[in-house]
């Protein structure tokens, strides 16, 4: 009976300690054999703490909580199920109980986890865990604590004049719905509030008055059957007249300092700010500064923040926003690698949020790339082009990009295509060029008589060619127009046959001849892959006859009807000169061409003699080999 009366009067004063707010009964929590009692004692004291310090909570005294524990054979740590934690809580006079459980993660992190129960239903009311370093139990367990014990991040949200700007409160209990503003009659709605996931967005409309306005917004929490409230405010117009230098500011990932130039002397108050900004507020004295101190970004995508804060004086309080920026932090360990021409593989550290997915885009079949964890392979295939390669993997985060540059050098080839490839490269190219010629001569007589070797195809001399060709385009990479032309020398193989003139004489006729030839045209090449292509061209030759021997004799006749000593005659090596038009055309094999090339003689130098040699059509097909 004294034990029952003993429990009544604790319950009792434990009730009338606050009746407005809930009361909470915070309980040991429940930690394993790698977590110490000065870890779990951190983690406690910060929720004592953080429930003595809240708005719509009352802990209960640890003092008093034990007394009842103790009365009931019970202690702070034990594991409650939830009709004991009904009964307690019913008993101490509490509404909820606060539960946490603590266990080991890793070598050097622990898990935490804490719970609001609801002494009535037994529902879970609220639930916070977190991963915390055990290096920063006593500032991390705080944070966490605060989470648990606040109905919502911010009380209060301010917005400009101009409206337009987009709030966003973040709210941590499990259920909750936003209660529609309410306004005066004939006045205007100049606030929105929706809820959106665990958040509630708060849109704002211009305001077009001197004066601040201000709002109550209510919040009901569902499950706690009570209400929270957010004070929302706008300013009115503000003073005209510029006061700091600049309301712009952007540091690099390494943080740093800058500072924003005073134009006036009067007091500055700063309304808010992130916690990677310091700021060394101005002494008062003429071309004062504000000093910004902003932190390296280690993990965070691309700062944004907007600063609020007043310049101060006797009749007016003047508001600003300073805006502050700063690049994103690299999510690779390396923007640049580097392959052999073999290829293979290398290892990318990401640096990534924990909350956050990693997307990898490649733009090259060769390149393949494999994601583990925070570790990034890149494969890489092996270079069969003389040429060296480079890709783009571009590594997404959220709101950070990074990119890394893959290059590769180059890999060997045989020699054929070598040589095709810098074909492809160089304006103009040198190729070895050998030929199988057919000329034609008209032998002329002083009785008129003309003999056509043309016309005899088996008569034909042969001649063999042999030399330099120069293929220039004005374009190597592409089809298009070029200029064909080069220096050869021909040579007339020895020719001794009997042969029959057009009036039906029969003549034997020897042959031999060295010539110069060169020829200029115009060449007009199409690629129909990357090794093969045809082209035509056209022009004019130059054929000079350097030596000559040739001798002509009737049938039943010994003296030659026509005959050239057999010597070098420089002297009359115009007279052996001639200028066709050719034109023509063929293949191109990788590094290899092949033509065939028709010739017409147009022009000779040699004067109308009794006896005369003109050379008067031809057949060229050469094979030609760069080099």
């Amino acid at each position: 009976m004294k034990k029952l009366i003993t429990i009544i009067v604790l319950a009792f004063l434990v009730i009338n300690v606050n009746a407005q707010k809930q009361r909470v009964a915070i309980l040991h929590p429940e930690y394993d054999m790698y977590v110490s009692v000065a870890q779990k004692d951190m983690i406690l004291g910060a929720l004592e703490e953080a429930f003595t310090k809240s708005e719509g909570y009352t802990p209960i005294s640890r003092t008093a909580l034990n007394k009842i524990l103790d009365e009931l054979e019970l202690t702070l740590s034990d594991a409650f199920d939830q009709a004991t934690v009904m009964k307690v809580g019913g008993l101490i006079g509490a509404n909820i109980i606060c539960a946490s459980d603590v266990s080991k993660y890793d070598q050097s992190q622990i898990q935490v986890k804490v719970s609001l129960i609801s002494v009535t239903t037994g529902e879970i009311l609220r639930v916070q865990s977190q991963l915390i370093e055990s290096n920063k139990i006593e500032v991390d367990s705080k944070v966490l604590a605060r989470r648990l014990a606040q109905d919502v991040n911010r009380k209060e949200v301010k917005f400009s004049k101009d409206g337009g700007d987009v709030e966003t409160i973040i709210c941590y209990a499990n259920n909750f719905e936003i209660i529609p503003p309410t306004f005066a009659p004939g006045s205007w709605i100049w606030y929105k509030a929706e809820k959106e996931g665990d958040n509630i967005i708060i849109r704002s409309s211009k305001n077009t008055t001197i004066d601040q306005r201000q709002a109550i917004l209510k919040v009901k929490l569902t499950n706690e059957n009570r209400y929270a409230e957010i004070t929302i405010v706008q300013d009115g117009v503000i003073y005209p007249n510029e006061m700091i230098e600049k309301s712009n500011l952007n540091f690099p990932v390494y943080g740093g300092i800058q500072k924003i130039k005073m134009l006036v002397t009067n007091k500055v108050e700063i309304d808010n700010k992130p916690d990677w900004i310091q700021i060394d507020l101005p002494r008062g004295d003429v071309n004062d500064e504000l000093v910004f101190h902003c932190d390296p970004n280690e993990k965070d995508g691309k700062r944004d923040y907007t600063i609020k804060l007043y310049i101060v004086g006797e009749s007016f309080r003047q508001p600003y926003q300073i805006r502050i920026t700063q690049d994103p932090a690299p999510i690779v360990s390396s923007e640049k690698i580097s392959f052999p021409a073999s290829g293979g593989k290398q290892i990318v550290e990401i640096n990534s949020m924990e909350d956050r997915g990693i997307g990898i885009k490649n733009d090259k079949d060769w390149i393949k790339t494999k994601l583990q964890g925070n570790i990034l392979t890149i494969k890489c295939d092996k270079n069969k082009l003389t040429s060296k390669r480079s890709s783009k993997l571009t590594v997404d985060e959220g709101n950070r990009q990074d990119v890394i540059k893959v290059e590769q050098e180059a890999g060997t080839v045989q020699p054929w295509l070598k040589y095709h490839l810098n074909y492809k490269k160089t304006l103009w190219s040198p190729l070895l060029s050998f030929g199988f010629v057919q000329r034609g001569y008209n032998l002329s007589t002083d009785k008129n008589e003309e003999i056509s070797l043309w016309e005899q195809p088996e008569n034909i001399p042969m001649i063999l060619q042999g030399g330099l060709k120069f293929n220039s385009f004005f374009n190597p990479q592409k089809h298009g127009l070029g200029i064909d032309w080069g220096f050869y020398y021909e040579y007339a193989l020895p020719t001794n046959k009997t042969a029959t003139n057009p009036a039906g004489r029969e003549y034997t006729y020897s042959f031999e001849r060295h010539t110069a030839y060169i020829p200029v045209r115009l060449m007009f090449k199409y690629d129909l892959t990357r090794y093969f292509g045809v082209f035509v061209h056209g022009g004019a030759g130059i054929d000079c006859g350097i030596y000559e021997n040739i001798k002509a004799t009737y049938s039943n006749e010994t003296t030659p009807f026509y005959q050239l000593p057999n010597k070098m005659d420089f002297s009359s090596i115009m007279n052996r000169t001639y200028i066709s038009a050719e034109y023509g055309g063929g293949i191109q094999l990788s590094c290899v061409m092949i033509s065939a090339t028709f010739t017409n003689r147009v022009f000779t130098f040699n004067p109308e003699e009794t006896f005369t040699n003109k050379q008067k059509q031809g057949l060229i097909v050469n094979f030609s080999l760069m080099f």
